[in-house]
């Protein structure tokens, strides 16, 4: 889900006539430490002008490192500034969050997209059944009941789903200067 919001959110940034020589390829590469290796590894071995970024979700920066004991997670950070960002959110957390806050916007447009009423989805025992003492795995669960709910409603694939719920989501979530202030600081390391 993070690459198909980062991707919404770059293209939403990236219309201006100077960003549009500019290739991107964004890799979803699972685990915020991989996730780095791999951009630190690949700008060793790229053309100079070419520039290598890691995205971690949000919650790398406010849970895993305030909670990581042996610091490796922050000095990895720390020695890589340069290369690492932050979504400014965590995927899943942010999609359901928005959803549960049944915001007459976002619940308008889901039903509308997606011929379902929010509540029903709420209500659903498999999704009352999503719990647990990780905030972001319970998030993926109620994501999953998410999906396969607007799934059945509109006859969607899972692609489909994945890529409309997203547009709704940023739509009705984020406003253009929120998108900006995440993805300018990367931006003004290509220009």
């Amino acid at each position: 889900m993070a690459k198909i919001l980062f991707k919404k959110m770059l293209g939403k940034c990236t219309k201006e006539e100077k960003y549009s020589t500019i290739t991107v390829s964004v890799i979803p590469v699972g685990g915020y430490e991989n996730t780095a290796k791999l951009a630190i590894e690949t700008k060793r071995m790229l053309f100079s002008g070419a520039k290598v970024f890691a995205v971690w979700d949000e919650d790398v920066f406010s849970v895993t490192i305030p909670g990581d004991t042996t610091h490796r997670i922050e000095k990895l950070y720390n020695d890589n500034r340069e290369l690492i960002y932050s979504l400014g959110f965590t995927p899943e957390l942010c999609i359901v969050e928005s959803i549960e806050s049944l915001s007459t916007s976002l619940v308008s447009a889901i039903r509308k997209e997606f011929k379902c009423e929010i509540r029903t989805v709420l209500s659903d025992k498999d999704y009352l059944e999503c719990h647990g003492n990780n905030p972001r795995k319970v998030a993926k669960k109620k994501l999953d009941v998410i999906i396969d709910f607007l799934k059945s409603y509109s006859g969607y694939s899972y692609d489909i789903v994945i890529d409309k719920l997203a547009d709704i989501v940023l739509e009705n979530t984020y406003g253009e200067s929120d998108i900006k202030e995440i993805i300018m600081p990367i931006l003004s390391k290509i220009m």
